[in-house]
């Protein structure tokens, strides 16, 4: 028990360290999720990031099946590559009692990739929170749409996109243990 005591001791000193010697400058990710449907939308995280005042612009896709529906889609500029990307926002459906709905980046040349998804409910405001890290690949937009290709209206509320640097992202994961060994110290 001392032993491992002495450790846990060692693990916060050292972790502590770590973080005086590379301060974090940057937004703390914010690990909040909301599973229930609300009446009105939160706002949005990080105050938006990046996306700050933007409105999704809406985009005309065709089906397989040859029906053409309308999404919203948000184009992106400056991202960078190696960075991390938190993506939020809030979504109501209109036109079915639910859907799931996926948010996607990629570009119209390359295949895209699912960084969040949320089974959305009619009548009120669903929170559909994901992220990525971007690639080389060239990374445009982000797609919002129903999986099964669904007819339905989608409305946005408080969209956010937050980059954070790899640095960044160790030295949040390094508070997060920190915090749990503080944890486990006040439990003995």
């Amino acid at each position: 028990m001392k032993r491992m005591r002495g450790h846990a001791m060692f693990s916060l000193s050292f972790l502590y360290w770590m973080l005086s010697v590379s301060p974090y400058d940057g937004p703390l990710y914010d690990s909040s999720a909301f599973s229930e449907c609300k009446q009105y939308p939160e706002n949005p995280l990080y105050g938006g990031g990046i996306l700050k005042d933007k409105l999704p612009e809406f985009q005309l896709f065709t089906r397989e099946d040859g029906i053409t529906v309308n999404l919203p889609i948000f184009k992106l500029q400056d991202i960078t590559p190696g960075t991390i990307y938190s993506f939020s926002t809030w979504i109501k459906i209109k036109n079915a009692d639910s859907a799931v709905i996926t948010a996607s980046v990629g570009d119209k040349d390359s295949d895209e990739l699912c960084v969040g998804t949320v089974d959305a409910k009619a009548g009120c405001w669903s929170f559909l929170k994901g992220g990525f890290v971007a690639s080389s690949l060239n990374i445009s937009s982000i797609y919002l749409k129903n999986s099964d290709e669904q007819d339905l209206e989608i409305e946005i509320a408080s969209a956010s996109l937050q980059p954070f640097t790899e640095q960044q992202w160790w030295l949040l994961n390094q508070q997060t243990k920190i915090n749990m060994v503080n944890v486990l110290i006040s439990a003995f």
